[in-house]
């Protein structure tokens, strides 16, 4: 890890430079997550959901805001079809004109998304919008997928700000999802980053 932040120079106060090095390290951590085989990745997928589900955090939450896995993202479909059998509200991203995002209820796994920005499946535009204000860190939690997370919870994306802007907008619980080998000591950061509460995978795979 510490190899690959010396390829770039200086300290993290100028934007550009902490911009460079995080593309470095997200190209570091996209390839060390696609060393996992397909079936690492559904057992990983499985286990995670199974953990999420013991957490009292979530059992009492009223709100899952989740998300629609890219492929090579773990995929919490199990736990997502437990908070439907749970009465759980399920909610995933969607997006809005200047790549602005909010979101919106899924009713249904199966039907009630379409592929939306970059591809991504999101929310139909039939599907209900979950306002920001009725969001609350006791009865919502936010599932928020990253690259990489560091031991603060401060987290690497792919650079779009999606999920800090999410972040900002609700006032969720916030759990970071990422393979456990996808963790380090610390991420360089900038004023605009938003940390998560928890990095699910420290839970299981202490490091």
């Amino acid at each position: 890890f510490s190899t690959i932040l010396n390829q770039s120079h200086g300290g993290y106060h100028m934007p550009s430079e902490s911009q460079n090095k995080k593309n470095v390290l997200r190209n570091y951590y996209r390839s060390l997550r696609n060393t996992l085989s397909p079936t690492e990745k559904h057992d990983l997928s499985l286990r995670l959901s199974e953990l999420l589900k013991s957490l009292p955090l979530v059992q009492r939450a009223s709100t899952i805001l989740g998300y629609a896995a890219l492929e090579d993202e773990l995929d919490l479909q199990s736990f997502y079809a437990w908070c439907m059998d749970e009465g759980k509200t399920l909610c995933f991203p969607r997006s809005e004109e200047g790549n602005h995002y909010h979101f919106a209820e899924i009713t249904d796994l199966n039907t009630s998304s379409t592929p939306g920005a970059f591809g991504i499946l999101e929310p139909r535009q039939s599907c209900d919008r979950f306002l920001e204000q009725d969001a609350t860190k006791m009865s919502t939690v936010m599932l928020v997928p990253g690259l990489a997370f560091d031991n603060s919870g401060q987290r690497l994306g792919y650079g779009k700000g999606i999920y800090d802007g999410l972040i900002r907008a609700y006032s969720a619980y916030t759990i970071g999802i990422s393979a456990p080998s996808c963790h380090c000591e610390t991420l360089p950061r900038d004023p605009w980053d938003q940390q998560v509460d928890l990095v699910l995978s420290r839970l299981d795979f202490p490091t």
